[in-house]
């Protein structure tokens, strides 16, 4: 069970880092493109 929670942890901090993520690669290729 420990195994299992960390597991869930892990994916939940990627899955909250995804729109993070998006939203940088988003502004950097926006400044990329319009610089």
């Amino acid at each position: 069970i420990p195994m299992l929670r960390t597991q869930f942890f892990i994916v939940m901090g990627l899955v909250d880092a995804v729109p993070m993520i998006a939203v940088g690669l988003a502004m950097y290729v926006l400044f990329a493109v319009a610089g």
